[in-house]
């Protein structure tokens, strides 16, 4: 079957933050998305 995206990625925004890191999604100007983590430093 095909995965709902906007599900999955709420699923892993939510893991993402429990763990102290960011999520960011823009749109690539060629299309798509563009996703960038920021993770805590240690």
């Amino acid at each position: 079957g095909k995965v709902n995206a906007s599900l999955a990625l709420a699923i892993v925004e939510r893991v993402l933050l429990r763990h102290g890191a960011e999520l960011q999604v823009r749109n690539r100007a060629g299309g798509g998305l563009a996703f960038q983590i920021s993770l805590p430093a240690a």
